[in-house]
């Protein structure tokens, strides 16, 4: 099981176990947290595994909070405990800024898409460029917010505080570059130290294959995305109905380039009028057949 980050394997059983940092082993009378996953399929278990990690993580920074307010002198942080921090936030606006995008970029035309593509390169520019007054006050800002979030605040003109703010700065840079591959862009680079552990999300395909791209294939590598994103089975069997009905209303290998903005409306109008229970009630019955059965046939192009 070492191939797997904190995942173990333990009479047929998969647990999580991670180690308590050692400034924080005492704050938490432990040596390390170990938890059972609940399973013993490892494909299971590895969708489950960024949770607990992410808990954990967030566990850790409550418990170095917690440390700080407590000590009467202020020290000054190790540049361990600021690199944790900043991770931590990082990690949450990578899946925050997945989330978002996924979501604007089903159904997206050329000119929309052309749109994002000129805003996310303006503020890579500017993140990315040698002029530091075009991004300073950003990246000030937003370590600010970082900072006051985790209770911890930095003096201003330290070492720490500088140290800090270089991390932002690479932390919005590279959660830029990320928004950027999702829509299609490719880069031949080598992220920042830090973050190059983050797990990089499925790239999107680029404009020449977009144009090839048909349903189904979309469906699966949204599924796909949101597995990585740690969604369960329950949540994920939530979007079953959409996907039914929209692969019985364009047909599974349409190519999304040709679907049309009243087309998307029509389903949108047509699909909510569907019962909620109708699946319950109608299991064998096919979302398009049902939907006939309240209303005429719906045309789509």
């Amino acid at each position: 099981m070492s191939r797997y980050t904190n995942l173990q394997r333990r009479n047929g059983r998969l647990y999580f176990r991670i180690r308590v940092p050692k400034d924080l082993v005492e704050a938490l009378a432990k040596k390390e947290i170990k938890k059972s996953l609940g399973t013993s399929d490892l494909r299971e278990a590895k969708l489950r595994l960024p949770i607990e990690q992410l808990k954990a993580e967030e566990l850790f920074a409550k418990t170095l909070r917690v440390k700080l307010k407590k000590q009467t002198k202020p020290t000054p942080l190790s540049r361990t405990e600021i690199e944790r921090c900043i991770l931590l936030w990082h990690r949450n606006e990578v899946t925050r800024h997945a989330n978002e995008d996924d979501s604007s970029r089903i159904g997206v035309h050329q000119d929309e898409r052309s749109k994002i593509f000129d805003v996310l390169r303006e503020d890579l520019s500017s993140l990315d460029g040698e002029n530091e007054a075009q991004y300073a006050s950003s990246v000030q800002s937003t370590a600010k917010q970082v900072f006051e979030q985790t209770g911890i605040a930095l003096n201003t003109d330290t070492d720490e505080s500088r140290y800090a703010y270089s991390l932002v700065h690479q932390a919005l840079i590279e959660q830029t570059y990320l928004s950027l591959e999702r829509f299609g862009d490719s880069y031949d680079r080598v992220p920042f130290s830090l973050f190059s552990s983050t797990p990089v999300r499925e790239q999107a395909p680029s404009e020449s294959k977009a144009e090839s791209l048909n349903l189904i294939t979309l469906i699966d590598k949204f599924i796909a995305a949101k597995q990585r994103d740690g969604i369960t089975d329950k949540s994920l069997a939530g979007y079953r109905l959409t996907f039914d009905f929209s692969k019985e209303l364009f047909s599974p290998y349409k190519d999304i380039n040709s679907i049309k903005p009243e087309d998307c409306r029509t389903f949108r109008d047509t699909l909510s009028s569907l019962p909620s229970n109708a699946k319950k009630r109608y299991p064998n019955t096919h979302s398009w057949k049902l939907l006939k059965r309240t209303q005429g046939p719906l045309q789509a192009s």
